[in-house]
C-alpha cells in the first residue's frame, strides 16, 4: 500500500507541476479549452484515492461544489418541464453538469491531497502567464495577430481575436499576483520590481486591446481595492453586508435597470458618441437588455427555460439592433431571469451570496482582499460580456473558486 501511496504522490506531483505551467498558456492560446482541463489533476486524485482507498474529505466539510450539484439538478430537472424549448433546455443542462459535477470531483480530489505548489513551480506559473501575457502584448502593438503568423488566412482578422484570452488572463492574474506578494526573489526589491512589471504589462495589453470587458474588469477591482481599504478590523463587516445587499439587490432589479438604461439611453441620445460607449456597442446592447426584459415578463417565475435565449425572438423596436434573435444577452442576471425565472434568481442570489461569505472568512486580509478582486472581476465580466452557459466560462469560473478554497484550506494549516 506503501508504495502504491508513494506512485500516487509522483505521478500526481508530475501531473499538476505540469498543469500549473501549461495551464496559463493555455487559457491564453486556447481559452475555450478551460472548460476540459480545468478540473482533470484534480479528478485524477479523486481516481487514485478512490482506487487506493485514502479516506475521503470528511462529510461535514464537503466541498461548495457538491451543495452546488444539488441545487443545479434541482433548479434545473424543474425548469426543464416548463421550458419553452424542453430540448434545448436539457441539451444545455447535460452539457453544463457535467462540468459541474467534474469540478465537484476535483474539489474533493485536491481537498484530500497535501501537495502544494514548489517554489519551481511558482516559478513555472510566473513563467506561462508572463509569457502569454507578452505575446498579446506584442501582436497587439504590432497589429500582427497570431493566425496571421502562422500562415493562416489573417489579414481580415482584428485584435479582437485576444478578447477571450484577455479576460482568462486577466481572472487569472489576481491568484498569481497573490502568489507573487507571497514570494521573495533575493529580497523585497526585486520582489517589488517583479509586481510592479507584471502589473505594468498587464495593465498596458490590457488597455490597447478591444476587450472593454477586461477594461472594466480591471477598473472595477482597482476601485474596489481602493474601497475595502478603508475598511479594517471590525468595520469590515459594514463593507461586506453593504456589498451582499448591493449585489442581490441588483440581481433581483436587473429587468427593471435594463428597461430604465435603454429609456435613458432613448431620450439622451447624444451619451452614445461617447467613444466608449460606441466602441462597446452599448447601444444595441441596452436595447437588448431592455426587449428580453419584456420577454421575462411572459415568464417571470419559471422563465424561459435554460439555453433558450437564442430560440426566442427578442420583441424590440431595432433601434440599434437589427436582428430578431440573439446567442446570449450579454449580462448573467438578465439571461437568470430570463431562462430560470424567479425560482434561478432566489438561487444564484443564495449561491453568491454564499461565495461572498466564503470570502469574507477567509482568515488572511491579503487572500481575502485577492479573492475579493478577483470576483468582482468575474462579476463585472458576467455582467456585459460572455453567456453564462458557455462552456469556457463555466470552467474558468469553476476553476477560480476551485484555487480560492484550496488555497484558503492551505492558509488554515499554515502551509503556504
Amino acid at each position: 500500500m506503501l508504495q502504491n501511496v508513494n506512485k500516487q504522490e509522483l505521478v500526481s506531483q508530475v501531473f499538476i507541476g505540469s498543469f500549473v505551467f501549461l495551464f496559463p498558456v493555455i487559457a491564453i492560446l486556447f481559452p475555450r479549452s478551460l472548460a476540459y482541463i480545468a478540473f482533470l489533476p484534480g479528478v485524477f486524485l479523486f481516481v487514485c484515492q478512490s482506487v487506493n482507498r485514502i479516506p475521503l474529505y470528511q462529510s461535514h466539510n464537503i466541498p461548495l461544489f457538491v451543495k452546488v450539484v444539488l441545487i443545479w439538478i434541482g433548479v434545473c430537472a424543474f425548469n426543464i418541464i416548463f421550458s419553452s424549448f424542453p430540448d434545448e433546455s436539457s441539451a444545455r443542462t447535460l452539457k453544463v453538469s457535467l462540468l459541474i459535477i467534474a469540478a465537484a470531483f476535483g474539489c474533493i480530489g485536491y481537498t484530500n491531497y497535501s501537495y502544494s505548489l514548489k517554489i519551481r513551480e511558482r516559478l513555472l506559473l510566473y513563467a506561462g502567464l508572463f509569457l502569454s501575457i507578452s505575446i498579446i502584448a506584442i501582436e497587439l502593438t504590432c497589429d500582427l495577430p497570431l493566425a496571421r503568423m502562422v500562415g493562416y488566412e489573417g489579414n481580415n482578422l482584428k485584435p479582437h481575436i485576444y478578447n477571450r484570452s484577455l479576460v482568462a488572463v486577466v481572472l487569472l492574474a489576481f491568484p498569481i499576483l497573490y502568489f507573487l506578494l507571497n514570494h521573495k526573489f533575493d529580497g523585497i526589491s526585486k520582489t517589488a520590481l517583479l509586481i510592479i512589471c507584471f502589473i505594468a504589462l498587464l495593465f498596458y495589453t490590457v488597455s490597447i486591446s478591444w476587450s472593454q470587458s477586461a477594461q472594466l474588469a480591471l477598473i472595477c477591482a482597482v476601485c474596489a481595492g481602493l474601497i475595502f481599504w478603508l475598511f479594517r478590523g471590525k468595520s469590515e463587516r459594514y463593507f461586506w453586508l453593504i456589498l451582499k445587499i448591493t449585489i442581490i439587490a441588483v440581481i433581483l432589479c436587473a429587468p427593471i435597470i435594463g428597461k430604465l438604461l435603454f429609456s435613458y439611453i432613448i431620450e439622451h441620445p447624444e451619451m452614445l458618441d461617447n467613444y466608449i460607449l460606441k466602441k462597446g456597442a452599448a447601444a444595441p446592447r441596452l436595447e437588448i437588455w431592455s426587449a428580453l426584459s419584456d420577454l421575462i415578463r411572459q415568464k417571470p417565475v419559471l422563465g424561459h427555460g435554460i439555453g433558450t435565449t437564442r430560440e426566442l425572438v427578442v420583441p424590440s423596436d431595432n433601434v440599434y439592433w437589427k436582428q430578431e434573435t440573439i446567442l446570449h444577452p450579454h449580462n448573467f442576471a438578465i439571461q437568470i431571469w430570463l431562462e430560470l425565472g424567479l425560482i434561478g434568481v432566489v438561487a444564484i442570489s443564495f449561491l453568491f451570496w454564499h461565495i461572498m461569505s466564503f470570502i469574507e472568512k477567509i482568515p488572511e486580509r491579503l487572500l481575502r482582499l485577492i479573492a475579493l478582486l478577483n470576483f468582482l472581476a468575474w462579476l463585472t465580466i458576467s455582467a456585459v460580456g460572455y453567456g453564462m452557459w458557455q462552456s469556457w466560462w463555466v470552467g474558468l469560473s469553476l476553476s477560480l473558486l476551485l484555487f480560492y478554497m484550496l488555497m484558503n484550506k492551505a492558509i488554515q494549516k499554515n502551509s503556504v
